[in-house]
Order: C-alpha cells, then sequence, then structure tokens
C-alpha cells in the first residue's frame, strides 16, 4: 500500500490511497485516467456544490457484506475511487443485477464493473454492476 501512494506522488497522479478508498481530485482528473484500476469515462463537477457525478468503466475485485437493501458494503480490503473533498462517503453502493443470496452467504469477494460515484446534491445513488461472486 505504501508503495503504490509513493510511486502515485511520484509519478504525478491526483491520487492517494486511504483505508478501501483512492482519493482522486474531481477538479483534476481527465477522462481516460485510471483510478482504483477503474477507467474514468465521464465526470460532471460543480466546484460551488461539490457535486461530482462519476463513471468508471472497467472491473475490480472487492470483498465486503451484501445488504437486504440490494445494496454491497465493502470491506477495507477493497479499493475503490472517492473524490478528495468528501467528509463521508457512502461506504455501500448499489449492486445492478444482484443474485439472492441466503443469509449464510452474505459476506464474500465479488467481481463488479461500471462503478458510478454520486455526491452532494444528486437523486442519484452510488452503484456498480454485479458480475459474479468469486467465493
Amino acid at each position: 500500500m505504501l508503495l503504490v501512494s509513493i510511486l502515485l506522488l511520484m509519478t504525478g497522479c491526483n491520487y492517494s490511497i486511504d483505508n478501501h478508498y483512492v482519493h482522486f481530485n474531481p477538479s483534476k482528473v481527465k477522462v481516460g485516467d485510471q483510478i482504483a484500476g477503474l477507467t474514468l469515462i465521464s465526470i460532471n463537477y460543480d466546484k460551488e456544490t461539490e457535486t461530482v457525478n462519476a463513471y468508471f468503466e472497467g472491473e475490480v475485485e472487492i470483498s465486503g457484506y451484501y445488504m437486504d437493501s440490494g445494496f454491497f458494503a465493502p470491506d477495507i480490503t477493497s479499493h475503490l475511487p472517492k473524490a478528495t473533498y468528501e467528509e463521508s462517503h457512502k461506504n455501500s453502493f448499489r449492486l445492478e443485477n444482484m443474485p439472492e443470496f441466503d443469509s449464510e452467504h452474505r459476506a464474500g469477494t465479488i467481481l463488479i464493473k461500471d462503478y458510478e460515484i454520486h455526491t452532494r446534491n444528486t437523486d442519484l445513488t452510488n452503484q456498480a454492476e454485479f458480475v459474479r461472486k468469486i467465493d
């Protein structure tokens, strides 16, 4: 983890790793940037309201647990993008196409794709598409 942070600083990237997030500055990233193994394909950022709508393409493995509401809560071993100024970030996100899991199999590692971040003045929810369960 420390090595990754050093490499990011040395290459001049606008990212840092903290817990299970890779922080990015929404005013400095560009479409095509790689953040937490995902490619930024679109970003809308309103500096005045600090509203961010960021869309990422690609697949990433994350660990955590399934919630009854169709949401997934990643654990600290997972790395997902997060805007740098956010004081609090919705840890969980909605999973599209999530299969039903019984109460004994709520924790695990999954493969997701097309992660979206929506913060501040928006009715949209952070979400990703479920690809498959790893374990």
